[in-house]
């Protein structure tokens, strides 16, 4: 009998099998930490998300004082508000965005420059949280908080 065996010692056999084990491993590892970070940061943005507005309902109060629209948030988180001048079809004739409104503030920027073919006026605040520490960056689109009035002038 012949006894000549060929294939790779069992020592780098045990070297390959846990090579390849660790290799896996680490892959697995860090496509789970990948995963479970993004889950982290999307629960903690709809629960922070959800508190502010809960706590910031804007109350949004809208008038018209000679010309301008004056948007109150008598709520107590910081708003970012936007006026709409609509004619009386309700079609958008101008935008005045991003009008800074503090908690229990007003804010009268918005000036009418249609010439006076605005019939009525919508103001739409909206509340974006602000997340911190690891999953401060993370877009939450989802959880904003809107409030809008429509007022005829």
């Amino acid at each position: 009998m012949n006894n000549n065996k060929k294939g790779i010692s069992p020592l780098i056999a045990t070297i390959l099998v846990i090579g390849i084990t660790v290799v896996t491993a680490v892959l697995i590892t860090t496509w789970l930490r990948g995963t479970t970070g993004g889950l982290q940061c999307s629960q903690e943005c709809q629960i922070y998300g959800s508190s502010n507005c809960q706590y910031a309902s804007a109350d949004l109060e809208l008038s018209y004082n000679e010309g301008n629209a004056v948007v109150i948030n008598s709520g107590s988180k910081e708003f970012t508000a936007t006026v709409i001048w609509l004619n009386e079809a309700g079609e958008s004739l101008e935008v005045d965005g991003e009008l800074s409104l503090g908690a229990f503030d007003s804010n009268e920027d918005a000036s009418d420059d249609t010439g006076g073919s605005a019939a009525k006026v919508k103001a739409i605040v909206g509340l974006y949280p602000t997340l911190t520490g690891t999953c401060e960056g993370t877009d939450c689109p989802y959880v904003e908080c809107w409030e809008s009035e429509e007022l005829v002038i």
